[in-house]
């Protein structure tokens, strides 16, 4: 069923279908709510995903520079000549924006020490980066003054951001023989978890260089410096949208625009709505936005959405409209533009940024449809930590349970089975009875849905919960205890 059919299956079961626009969008909230929850229940077979996230080389230059003095501004977070590290890998993806930079050899020792690469300017050789610290993440370089200072940089990326829908994994290796090759920290097979705890009390070296075979948890940026969360961008303060002239104009109609920061690869909450209208024969939408670099904070990129509010159909006389929204950056340049980011972004200093034409154009309905979706609101990422960190870049191979896209569309279906949709529309149905106050066959309808998840985990779960040690297992100082007693405290906790 569709998204369309199951809320026409929840007011047949309700008897009650106003057809009014409010209650529809309460229903479409609430189904999603139950596909959610159902889908993160357990680690159905429909539910996991698997896919190679491709690691970052190391990368170290020994002529670097940092100086004291004025560089750029008022701020001093520049590292200058760095060809090595800031070389782009693939198309553009694989940088070392978000990684760690370990700083040696500088004439103060103030400025040895651990950083993080907010961004980079390919074209100058440059890195912007931010320290390390709990207390603060501005850099203030004390080496150099009117002659710069020679040190030596070098570029790990000990986290790996996995992708935006992961929710839970469920198994790490190396398992790409086509792409894996040989040396240092490829090596084929599986990766085990290590808690952060048990990492800490083995005191692993972080930027050791090796086949790994352990795999950390990370939720997080340390403390002291800033992540995604901290930036929120809000219509006419952070960017507007005004209109162009071009020589293929975007289809006539009504477009709603909005905007996210990218920070280290990770993507911020969304804006609010800029709505424009074009007239279909000369204009495209122009982004204004604002140069973030001014207080010396690097590497906010600019995404945009575009929502179709009232677009003329292909007829040229009736209007159509989405409900949900499509994302800019899935559209890929013809040519690299000069930041190296090969898809439809602005730059943390770029002000003004046009469609560009001569790269890739919208001049039709079909164009816009090619634009893909957004398909979720989340903006926190799970990352791992390797150990060792593969020195090369390696396709990691990653199994999870990934979170479904939400139904917005009214013909979007859910990306599991057909025999579990009546699962979801029961407790739907059961949910807006609770609400309305008739308790008596909202436990009807709660009951109806367990019987239905019963068959639906007979069919669809095939992973145990839990592992079962058939054998004695030992276990010592390098070895995990697989199961440990509780034992309350007299402050209330647990140990």
């Amino acid at each position: 069923m569709n998204l369309k059919e199951m809320r026409e299956m929840v007011a047949n079961l309700l008897d009650y279908n106003p057809n009014v626009s409010a209650y529809n969008t309460e229903i479409n909230r609430l189904l999603n709510e139950e596909y959610l929850n159902f889908y993160m229940t357990q680690p159905w077979e429909f539910a996991q995903r698997t896919v190679d996230i491709y690691t970052k080389e190391d990368a170290t230059d020994t002529a670097a520079t940092i100086s004291k003095n004025t560089i750029g501004g008022t701020w001093k977070n520049v590292v200058n000549v760095c060809p090595n590290i800031t070389a782009v890998s693939g198309d553009g993806n694989l940088n070392h924006e978000g990684s760690m930079l370990v700083i040696t050899d500088a004439s103060d020792a103030d400025d040895n020490g651990e950083y993080i690469i907010d961004s980079i300017d390919f074209s100058n050789n440059k890195c912007y980066v931010s320290k390390v610290s709990g207390n603060r993440s501005r850099v203030n370089w004390q080496s150099g003054g009117l002659v710069a200072d020679t040190i030596t940089a070098n570029a790990y990326q000990i986290y790996q951001t996995l992708p935006r829908d992961c929710a839970q994994i469920l198994s790490v290796g190396i398992r790409n023989m086509n792409e894996t090759g040989t040396g240092l920290g490829n090596a084929m097979g599986h990766i085990d978890n290590l808690t952060r705890r048990r990492d800490e009390e083995l005191d692993l070296r972080i930027t050791l260089s090796g086949t790994p075979i352990y795999w950390v948890a990370y939720d997080r940026d340390p403390a002291g410096y800033n992540n995604n969360s901290h930036f929120t961008p809000r219509a006419n303060r952070d960017f507007t949208v005004d209109t162009t002239t071009a020589g293929t104009p975007w289809p006539a109609g009504t477009y709603e625009f909005h905007m996210s920061f990218l920070y280290r690869g990770i993507e911020s909450p969304m804006s609010d709505a800029v709505s424009i209208t074009l007239n279909g024969s000369n204009q495209i939408p122009r982004f204004l936005t604002n140069d973030t670099t001014g207080h010396g904070e690097y590497g906010l990129k600019k995404k945009f959405y575009v929502k179709l509010k009232s677009i003329t159909g292909k007829d040229g006389a009736t209007t159509f409209e989405e409900s949900f929204y499509r994302d800019l950056s899935g559209i890929f340049y013809d040519s690299v533009p000069i930041d190296n980011y090969p898809f439809f972004s602005a730059n943390d200093s770029n002000t003004s940024n046009a469609w560009t034409q001569t790269q890739t154009e919208i001049g039709s309905l079909a164009d816009l449809m090619a634009i893909p979706r957004k398909t979720l609101d989340t903006t926190d990422q799970m990352r791992i930590r390797l150990w060792p960190h593969p020195a090369i870049s390696t396709p990691i191979r990653v199994r999870y349970i990934h979170y479904p896209a939400k139904l917005e569309d009214d013909y979007d279906a859910p990306a599991a089975p057909t025999d579990t949709h009546r699962y979801i529309v029961y407790r739907t149905v059961s949910e807006a009875l609770f609400k309305h106050g008739n308790d008596q066959r909202a436990v009807y309808f709660e009951r109806k849905a367990e019987k239905e998840l019963q068959k639906i985990e007979e069919r669809y779960l095939t992973q145990r919960s839990a592992l079962y040690i058939k054998e004695s297992y030992k276990f010592g100082p390098l070895r995990i205890q697989p199961y440990r007693t509780l034992t309350k405290t007299d402050g209330g906790g647990y140990r």
